[in-house]
């Protein structure tokens, strides 16, 4: 028999890449790591509006720190803290010192901007009303603001860094793996938002790398035992300090200083370790013991800002049946992947990108265990020992998550979808060890020919994350160049043609339309119209634009936000020319002309957080289309209306359902659609009918399970995943049900109901879908 033996082609180029890389030192291609994640977290600070999220919370509580000397505690009867008071206070600690030098007290965020409703189509590029505070040069709170945020760039990168220290400790002779964690850290697109806001997550994902730092070089027994359990000591009760995770820390770091107690008395370590270590030791539960009384004087509970938490997780275990673990879990999980992909939804084409996406979290899935899997095969000690490590590390970290899910859902019955919140940035403290996983995998993986192909995917995988990442920002930076788009000087406006001038005036506190354009699309079912506007004083309210579409009977409003929300009113400039651009959709049928064109302008108040709008001035008529509109093809769903603005979308629960020997949980479910909110509507009621046996079930409650009533709906919004728990007994009747839904008043009156075509439904309640029951 003749062998073969096949060389590979030499690849130039291929050999050439390579020996650029490696012309690198890892310390200098971890620079370019930071870096680069100095730029994308610049793009994002300065391109994305303010205040976003939890930012003004936590400047809230810093400024009760500052002004009262402490900060807020919850009152006994206090309903789930929504506002951040309730978190432990090292964070507010540290940003004090930055907010008593430069916060001059403006509110912040200054108001929100109405939600566009535009048949459906939510226009709105930002939620937070802005001023012109806003505008360069930035002082007093404003500045405080992107100075809090560049902080917490620090903070993530501070984690990045001491993500790569380990994995240097933990991998010692392998680099690239502790390059590929530290990569995939910086670059994780999620991340990359997370870690340019103001929030405490960045500290405590600082610490965790820290502290996972400190834990591989205790059990691997590098550098002095002194140094590393006085900064394992330091760090657990920083970490104590700062979230909720602090406390696994302190748990890992008492179990790894009695390990290594264990560990000496075995060995001959010197009386002079051995008195440290378990000096260590004791000073660290003298500290607990310190914070916990601290925390019984100052807020009645062990777990201090915390308070009843110990009583929660007693009665939660008590009362924890098997599947419930495994569903929240699951539940938990699925909500953490889909903040995954949350910065991805804007890029196309969207389902295969983020099909694509899911496929690369997968990988790294598999990648990571082939790594395990393949230091247990060859019994690799000291590899096995860093897996042991960050394996646990991620588990403690990952479960913690997942059992603060079960703890928020409050009963052990069935799931509460609408209370589950696991976004990435929970995992803060696991994302070191999870990633050092993931290049520790990348790093097992080679062939024969190909020796180089898990670093080559690792890197590959860094690179995708890098890409969307600064995808994500450049959606930002596009965004707002609509805003300076929208700007022109009024010798610009003179010079454009076909402009048609609009010479009736509006009151000066009101924006003045100056002209418009106008281009029908009779078949896409669209208009296009450009306003242009001016502030002929500055004007101190926000206004929204209403444009409303009439003629044979009918009639259909849309309401825009000036450019996205962007350059809201109070931002216009007096001396120049505004430029509103609106695509006007018609859903209702098809239109004959005539056809009149009229806007109104709507001022922005916000009651109880929630934006309204308010008509102010006289309506203008601008034109009257003389070409009929076909339908638009993006209109919503429309299965119907009740009480005039609540529009079903979508019927979410499933239509089948089988019997058990105990009762059963039928949990029905819509979206809907919020052109206005009924004044008079109080609860929502599901109901379940078989007309052959006369059998009723029904569930009626406020909505989403009670947690968000009408009162605090707004119109524009999407609601979704109204949830209502259905009980059926055992010896329910088999067959079909017809499922309806309807709105009662406090009366208990139905409000009334139109069905997709617009036909009264008299009994006020609309069939969304049939039930089979088995």
């Amino acid at each position: 028999m003749i062998r073969r033996s096949f060389s590979p082609v030499p690849n130039p180029n291929k050999d050439a890449v390579i020996q650029a890389i490696r012309a690198f030192s890892p310390r200098q291609l971890l620079i370019l790591i930071v870096l680069l994640k100095i730029v994308l977290g610049a793009l994002y600070i300065t391109q994305q509006p303010l205040w976003q999220y939890h930012e003004a919370d936590f400047l809230r509580v810093v400024r009760s720190l500052r002004d009262e000397g402490q900060l807020p505690v919850l009152a006994e009867d206090a309903t789930p803290d929504r506002n951040n008071s309730s978190q432990p206070p090292l964070y507010y600690f540290i940003l004090l010192p930055f907010v008593s030098a430069l916060d001059d007290n403006q509110t912040v965020p200054a108001g929100l901007n109405p939600t566009a409703v535009c048949d459906g189509y939510n226009t709105n590029l930002t939620s937070l009303l802005t001023t012109t505070a806003y505008d360069p040069p930035y002082t007093g709170t404003i500045a405080l603001g992107y100075v809090l945020r560049f902080l917490s760039l620090v903070m993530s990168i501070v984690g990045v860094v001491f993500t790569y220290l380990a994995g240097r400790v933990l991998f010692p002779d392998k680099p690239y793996v502790a390059l590929l964690g530290a990569g995939l850290l910086a670059f994780e697109p999620t991340s990359v938002i997370v870690g340019s806001q103001i929030n405490n997550d960045n500290l405590i994902l600082a610490l965790g790398a820290i502290h996972l730092w400190l834990c591989a070089r205790l059990i691997h027994q590098r550098g002095g035992l002194v140094r590393n359990l006085v900064g394992l000591l330091v760090v657990a009760v920083l970490g104590l300090l700062s979230k909720l995770s602090g406390w696994l820390m302190l748990g890992m770091s008492i179990l790894l200083i009695a390990g290594i107690l264990v560990q000496m008395s075995r060995q001959r370590a010197s009386q002079r370790q051995k008195r440290v270590a378990i000096g260590i030791g004791v000073v660290l539960v003298l500290a607990v013991m310190g914070i916990g009384v601290f925390n019984l004087a100052q807020y009645g509970s062990l777990f201090g800002r915390y308070r009843n938490l110990d009583a929660t997780i007693q009665s939660t275990l008590l009362n924890l049946p098997p599947r419930h673990v495994a569903l929240m879990t699951t539940a938990t999980l699925q909500d953490t992947l889909a903040d995954y992909l949350s910065p991805l939804r804007q890029l196309q084409p969207r389902n295969a990108v983020l099909f694509a996406y899911i496929g690369l979290l997968g990988v790294c899935g598999v990648v990571g265990l082939f790594g395990i899997g393949r230091a247990v095969y060859r019994r690799e000690k000291s590899a096995l020992l860093s897996f042991g490590l960050l394996v646990v590390y991620a588990l403690l970290m990952v479960g913690l998550v997942i059992f603060r899910a079960i703890l928020n859902n409050g009963t052990p019955d069935f799931i509460n979808s609408m209370i589950i919140i696991s976004p990435v940035r929970y995992y803060a403290p696991a994302l070191p060890a999870l990633l050092l996983i993931v290049g520790a995998g990348f790093g097992a993986l080679a062939t024969a020919r190909l020796p180089q192909v898990g670093r080559m995917g690792g890197v590959l995988v860094t690179a995708c994350w890098l890409v969307v990442a600064f995808g994500s920002t450049w959606i930002l930076i596009k965004d707002n160049q609509t805003r300076g788009a929208a700007v022109m000087s009024q010798e610009a406006f003179d010079r454009l043609q076909n402009v048609t001038p609009v010479s009736q005036p509006s009151p000066d506190e009101l924006p003045q339309v100056v002209g418009y354009q106008i281009t029908p699309q009779p078949d896409a079912g669209l208009v296009d119209l450009n306003l242009y506007v001016k502030a002929s004083q500055p004007l101190t309210e926000s206004y929204a634009l209403q444009t409303t579409l009439s003629g044979s009977g009918q009639s259909s409003s849309c309401v825009t936000v000036p450019v996205g929300g962007l350059l809201p009113t109070t931002r216009w400039p007096t001396d120049q020319v505004i430029v509103l651009h609106t695509e006007i959709p018609n859903c209702i049928a098809r239109r004959e002309p005539p056809i009149n064109l009229d806007i109104q302008w709507l001022q922005a108040q916000n009651i109880n957080g929630i934006a309204t709008t308010t008509a102010t001035g006289t309506p203008i008529q601008l034109a009257q289309l003389s070409e009929g509109l076909g339908v638009a093809v993006n209109c919503p769903v429309n299965k119907g209306i009740i009480g005039g603005g609540l529009q079903l979308l979508k019927y979410n629960a499933p239509t089948t359902l089988t019997l058990q020997n105990q009762p059963t949980y039928y949990i029905p479910s819509v979206n809907w659609l919020v052109r206005d909110v009924p004044t008079d509507a109080y609860v929502r009621v599901y109901l379940l009918i078989q007309a052959s046996t006369n059998t009723v079930y029904q569930c009626g409650g406020e909505p989403r399970q009670d947690t968000y009533p009408f009162k605090r709906w707004s119109a524009g919004e999407t609601v979704f995943f109204d949830e209502c728990v259905m009980t059926i007994p055992p010896d329910a009747p088999k067959g079909e049900y017809v499922v309806s839904v309807g709105v009662q008043d406090t009366a208990g009156q139905w409000l009334g109901a139109v069905d997709s075509d617009g036909t009264v439904i008299e009994n006020g309640r609309i069939p969304i879908s049939t039930l089979n029951i088995q």
